[in-house]
Formats: structure tokens, sequence, C-alpha cells
């Protein structure tokens, strides 16, 4: 989701061009900084598959095709977008 400026934040926003920002627009950079006090609160998740192009290249041998290997693509991709997405908002709910 695109960060959008809010009513508030738009007004008598200007950036050193003078350019003027509307409610809506997407969120220039300097509003985005994240301010010292809550830095504690972020954290980066980084993860990895390990010889994941072995897989797709490798992984399902003859059987590949089409299909298969769009199906696999989107298990992987339902695994880091879907299901570790809802782990980290459960623990994040259960932190606060």
């Amino acid at each position: 989701m695109t960060p959008r400026l809010s009513e508030d934040e738009a007004n008598g926003y200007s950036t050193k061009t003078g350019d003027n920002k509307d409610a809506g627009d997407i969120k220039p950079l300097d509003l985005l900084i994240v301010p010292p006090e809550i830095i504690h609160l972020m954290g980066v998740l980084n993860m990895d598959v390990d010889n994941l192009g072995k897989l797709f290249a490798e992984g399902l041998g003859q059987h590949a095709n089409l299909a298969r290997v769009a199906a696999f693509s989107f298990a992987i991709s339902l695994n880091f977008e879907g299901w570790v997405g809802y782990l980290a908002q459960d623990s994040n709910a259960r932190n606060i």
C-alpha cells in the first residue's frame, strides 16, 4: 500500500521547489522519516530460501511444465506474502 498524504499533512506542505501537495498525493520521503522516539519499535525481517533458483530449475525435474511451475511459484509467494505476514501481525499484536 502506497503511503498517502492525509488532509492535515497536506495543509501547508510545500516542497523546496514550491510545489503544493494535496490530500491523497503520494507521501514525500521527508514525511516518511521515523521520529527517533519510536525507532525502537521497528524491526526488519529478512528471509531467504536457500537454492530457490535451483528449486525452480531442477525441483520438478522432468515433470516441470508451466502449470506446475506456476503453482510452485504461487505456493512460495503465498508463504512469504500471506503466512509470514500473518505471523508477523499476530506476533506484533501480542507484543504491543
